[in-house]
């Protein structure tokens, strides 16, 4: 799954700082290491939300007032990617 992680904030519109397709490498952005977007595949061990919000405040300059996460849910097990997935990463 591709997952994406940005930082905003407020200049009369909401202008994009940062994406990043996971969480360490939001985290990587950070600290001036750039996204390996060719990478296929991203695997974080786990999310430590203290440091996705310090790197947060680091890019966009404050802590974000909004915070948003797309996560699949189901009633029954997800065994395959839902086709606009698979559109979108292709």
């Amino acid at each position: 799954m591709l997952s994406s992680f940005l930082s905003s904030r407020w200049i009369a519109l909401w202008q994009c700082e940062a994406l990043a397709p996971s969480y360490l490498s939001f985290v990587q952005l950070a600290e001036d290491k750039p996204v390996d977007w060719r990478h296929g595949r991203f695997r974080d061990g786990g999310v430590d939300f203290a440091e996705l919000l310090r790197a947060a405040e680091k890019i966009g300059g404050a802590r974000p007032t909004v915070v948003t996460v797309d996560m699949p849910i189901a009633a029954v097990p997800i065994t395959t990617r839902r086709r606009a997935d698979s559109l979108i990463s292709s």
